[in-house]
């Protein structure tokens, strides 16, 4: 504790503030990344040949308008975590 009041951290507050913030987005965008990849890695798709049809076509069965959805929701999330300032490419 004397090491910290002997830092005399109230000389650089906004600093501080600053990193304390950047850390709790930094927490939520990783946060957010878990979850999409987490969705996306758990999710099967159902391909089915067409009955009585002899060309290689095939379907995708199950609900696609769901995964349409989350897909839209997905690509907007990451567009929004690529406009924060602290992303940075690796």
């Amino acid at each position: 504790m004397k090491n910290i009041l002997d830092a005399n951290l109230l000389t650089i507050r906004d600093e501080c503030e600053d990193i304390a913030e950047q850390a709790v987005k930094q927490e939520r965008l990783e946060k957010g990344l878990r979850d999409i990849d987490s969705f996306w890695t758990m999710r099967d798709f159902i391909i089915q040949g067409i009955p009585g049809n002899v060309n290689p076509n095939c379907i995708i069965a199950g609900d696609i308008i769901d995964t349409q959805e989350k897909l839209e929701e997905h690509t907007m999330q990451l567009q929004q975590y690529n406009a924060f300032r602290y992303v940075k490419p690796f």
